[in-house]
């Protein structure tokens, strides 16, 4: 065994990052981790969808860039014939060069380590050389890979492509981004490695650029610990199921065994004279699976086309949703008002209650009060009533003396006269 064909980057200057890799393979897992380290993403990056809840980190501009030339050379990010950017009219492939540049220069001003990621770049490496080239920057591939069907299964679940398709989406970015960085400084991971141990492929990636990334600090691995544990892994297959799954072409196999020799830092002694075989056998081979590709293209269109549907009637669903939880809510509120208001009514009379029961006590101790003095006072003048009517007695008592006592007075004056 020798070592993996691998150019190293010791003595460079004005280093820049791409990495290479499929569509759903990792490579945004990677470029996450590399950009917590102190490399440098674009100015204007793609936002978060539920398909990448994390992220891509990847510049907006740049994808659709890569769109617009590869729809210029009458291609797609999912075409797996053949593709040279070379037979572009000399002119025409100039000013998307030149417009490149500029991309790059507007996303990288202020960079120190540039770091560029799309998977469509592995069908258009020399052309991104190029471009980095004229700004003085000596590109490092880095190579990442994912277990072929776990690849195709997640292209299944989010564009609708059926598992042979996905497979072969996959070979077809591994094996052009694969010739064309043989001349080139370059260094391969794997995602599943990338999330058991992500420091051993840091440091090969380190040995494979020359320099050591400046925030590889305690904190920063605290955060890249948790950045790959919230779930970014969906698919899970194991290399066994590619050896012996019935939907995996030889040529995906022994691709896959090859790059995964690689990973770990081996390799055979024929493997690159192998992988051009395997791709020119590929190559050669799309006018004959042109009809099974077509095939499954339009089987993707009618899931698509099944999915569109599915998606109107959950938006549909949603607004009636949103309109029934509305309803709902303005019922709670109103019920909830509804209670306020006779809870607060409850309240008044209650305090109406206690303080006219306050009320009555104070007039009850009154009334007592009252009766009290009352009975007091009938006491008091019955004993008077009772004294002046003995006085009464007395005097009229009295009266009647004096009364007898003046007749015999006067019968007495009357005899004397």
């Amino acid at each position: 065994m020798t070592k993996t064909p691998t150019a190293t980057t010791k003595k460079m200057k004005n280093v820049c990052l791409i990495v290479l890799g499929p569509h759903r393979s990792g490579t945004s897992a990677l470029t996450g981790v590399l950009s917590k380290l102190g490399a440098d993403l674009p100015g204007r990056l793609m936002a978060a969808t539920d398909a990448n809840h994390e992220g891509y980190f990847e510049s907006t501009e740049v994808m659709r860039f890569n769109d617009r030339l590869l729809a210029e050379m009458g291609s797609s990010w999912h075409d797996i014939s053949p593709l040279n950017i070379d037979a572009l009219p000399d002119q025409v492939k100039e000013g998307y060069l030149g417009e490149a540049v500029e991309v790059l220069r507007g996303e990288f001003a202020n960079a120190r380590i540039p770091l560029l990621k799309d998977p469509r770049i592995c069908r258009l490496v020399g052309f991104w050389r190029e471009a980095f080239e004229r700004l003085n920057y000596t590109p490092v591939f880095i190579h990442t890979h994912r277990n072929p069907l776990e690849t195709a299964q997640s292209l299944k679940c989010r564009d609708g492509f059926p598992i042979e398709i996905g497979l072969l989406i996959w070979l077809r970015h591994i094996i052009d981004a694969e010739a064309a960085t043989r001349d080139s400084a370059r260094v391969f991971t794997n995602y599943q490695d990338l999330l058991d141990d992500w420091r051993t492929e840091i440091s090969k990636i380190e040995a494979a650029t020359g320099f050591a990334f400046y925030r590889n600090t305690p904190a920063v691995r605290r955060e890249i610990e948790s950045f790959l544990q919230v779930g970014l892994r969906h698919q899970t297959r194991t290399d066994a199921d590619v050896y012996r799954s019935t939907q995996v072409a030889d040529v995906v196999r022994d691709t896959f065994r090859i790059i995964e020799g690689w990973e770990t830092d081996v390799s055979g002694e024929n493997d690159l004279e192998r992988l051009d075989q395997l791709r020119n056998r590929f190559d050669g081979a799309m006018e004959q699976v042109g009809t099974f590709v077509q095939a499954l293209a339009n089987t993707r269109t009618e899931f698509l086309q099944e999915k569109k549907t599915l998606e109107q009637a959950s938006e549909k669903l949603k607004e009636e949703k949103a309109v029934i939880a509305a309803e709902l809510e303005r019922i709670r509120k109103e019920s909830a008002d509804k209670d306020a208001a006779k809870a607060q009514k409850i309240a008044e009379l209650e305090q109406s209650s206690a303080y006219l029961s306050g009320e009555k006590a104070q007039l009850v101790s009154e009334l007592g009060r009252t009766r009290s003095e009352l009975a007091e006072k009938d006491i008091e003048s019955r004993r008077k009533i009772a004294s002046l009517e003995q006085n009464a007695a007395k005097l009229a008592q009295s009266k009647d003396q004096l009364e007898s006592e003046l007749e015999a007075l006067r019968e007495s004056a009357a005899e004397q006269r």
